[in-house]
């Protein structure tokens, strides 16, 4: 039994065989300690597998000279649809590869936004430097790569081509680059381009097949992962209303073309925003996040999502009668540090960075009486918040951070762990920043730690300029694979879930924890 586990649930309560005793003991080891460590886990995993990584890693851990402590939480996610996010997305967006629909509206949109960025297929642009709209069967033709259950037997079999965990080297558009910063899409053009859907007959008819299939086949969301891709309710409810005077028939086909094109508008308008702002992803999956978030995901995907993120909160809130982990820890050792000076060093894997952010936010700011020389040590493991959250934390409790270490995929290797095969040819942080984090105002992406793509763009928002400034130091930052002669440098992880299974990394974090 590894004794330094504190398990919680979703809101921070407390979970499995975690009590408050549970706690005071860990806390009088980490107090005792030389060199104690607070590992968190992704919010990406289920509690079993969170259980399982705290035994496999304990053994490293102590090996090394440090006391570990094992935040497993009960994240909302793994709790909502009972699976955890990598094989959902996977399998879902191998599914989605079968799916007509999904196919036409990627294409539609694609179509019109090559012009906008100023790229053409195959067709020269006019004297004048117009870029002229490129025919759809051209567009089918580049995304038939992502699609394989869509060419000929003879190229791939489509059993194979939509069976989950596929990988295709080849990327629709991977050489399409702009030729200039675009302008937000003009009335005109709106109303273009939701005059070409709403008469596009083959994308009413596979629309129509979709929802025919949704509905004859209704799934609670806690068996998600067991079903086809489903639209969200309220999209779904939007495109199968009745225009005025149309009779009221539900399901059997029914498909009200202009709300579908005002959703296929609102795809479009998104995707040259982000080509304005610099926060495209590449052309392709760019168009994918967007026709995820704006058919499959915008109900259940940011639900569970922020719920996740708020579950990493919620542990240090107050609660009348009820006792939350974080809360109950920190103020366990607030009290018997009693003025001694001590530093703890703090790991977080992908969601484990938002936890961590709230710790340090929370010891800054939540009122309790710290003694001076308490510090941290902070390594992050390809973490999923975004530089705001993280700014955030910076801005409250940058004073008591001593050392800082993130280890993360350099962007080549990030784009190659393709989460969804073929149908999606980025790693997890893209899709979470792509589609599942929202801003709520000038920009359907938010840049995330992580992606080191967000640290050479061109955005110049004043939350990106203070991560940048902070990951400048020498020494803060390794992009993985990276074999160095520094200790404390090294990294071989080459996908998302591969960080703290790294025997490198974990050993670079012993060093680091060391003060390496």
């Amino acid at each position: 039994m590894v004794p330094g586990i504190i398990e919680s649930a979703g809101d921070g309560r407390l979970a499995g065989a975690t009590t408050t005793a549970t706690i005071d003991a860990i806390v009088d080891r980490v107090c005792a300690a030389e060199r104690p460590l607070l590992h968190f886990h992704g919010g990406l995993v289920a509690t079993p597998v969170g259980l399982a990584l705290a035994h496999r890693l304990h053994g490293a851990y102590t090996a090394g000279g440090v006391e570990p402590v094992f935040f497993v939480w009960h994240s909302g996610l793994t709790e909502t649809v009972g699976n955890n996010l990598p094989e959902l997305a996977e399998r879902a967006l191998g599914e989605l590869a079968g799916q007509e629909f999904f196919r036409r509206i990627i294409a539609r949109v694609t179509q019109f936004a090559t012009r906008k960025i100023g790229v053409t297929l195959g067709v020269r642009a006019t004297a004048s430097g117009r870029v002229p709209l490129p025919r759809l069967s051209e567009v089918e033709d580049e995304l038939a790569a992502a699609f394989p259950s869509a060419v000929s037997p003879s190229v791939t079999s489509p059993s194979a081509a939509r069976e989950p965990g596929i990988r295709s080297s080849v990327e629709p558009f991977a050489g399409v680059h702009p030729t200039r910063r675009p302008r937000a899409i003009s009335a005109a053009e709106e109303r273009r381009f939701a005059e070409v859907l709403a008469g596009d007959e083959e994308l009413r008819m596979a629309a129509a097949e979709a929802v025919e299939k949704q509905l004859a086949n209704p799934a609670a969301v806690r068996v998600i992962a067991a079903q086809p891709p489903r639209m969200d309710a309220s999209t779904l409810a939007d495109i199968t209303t009745p225009r005025a005077g149309e009779p009221a028939v539900a399901g059997l086909g029914l498909i009200n073309m202009i709300n579908l094109a005002r959703h296929g508008v609102a795809i479009l308008a998104r995707v040259v925003d982000r080509y304005r702002t610099d926060r495209d992803h590449g052309l392709y999956p760019t168009v994918v996040e967007e026709v995820l978030r704006e058919f499959y995901l915008g109900a259940i995907g940011a639900t569970v999502w922020s719920t996740m993120k708020r579950d990493t909160a919620d542990t240090f809130a107050k609660a009348d009668g009820e006792v939350r982990a974080g809360r109950y820890f920190l103020d366990r050792l607030a009290e018997r540090l009693d003025g001694r000076p001590k530093t703890i060093t703090l790991v977080g894997h992908s969601t484990g960075a938002v936890f961590i952010d709230n710790l340090l936010r929370e010891v800054a700011t939540g009122g309790r009486t710290w003694p001076d020389g308490l510090s941290f040590r902070v390594a992050f493991l390809a973490p999923a918040n975004t530089h705001a959250h993280f700014a955030e934390a910076l801005t409250a409790a940058r004073p008591l951070i001593s050392g800082f270490r993130m280890f993360t995929m350099d962007d080549q290797h990030e784009r190659d762990d393709r989460v969804g095969g073929p149908a999606y040819p980025r790693s997890l942080l893209y899709l979470v920043s792509g589609a599942l984090e929202h801003d709520g105002h000038s920009s359907a992406v938010l840049p995330i730690v992580g992606l080191e793509r967000h640290l050479s763009a061109r955005d110049d928002t004043p939350e990106l300029a203070v991560v940048r400034e902070f990951l400048g130091a020498d020494g803060r930052l390794v992009r993985s694979p990276c074999q160095s002669t520094v200790e404390g440098m090294t990294a071989r992880a080459v996908r998302h879930g591969d960080f703290d299974n790294d025997p490198d990394v974990i050993s670079s974090v012993l060093a680091f924890s060391r003060g390496w």
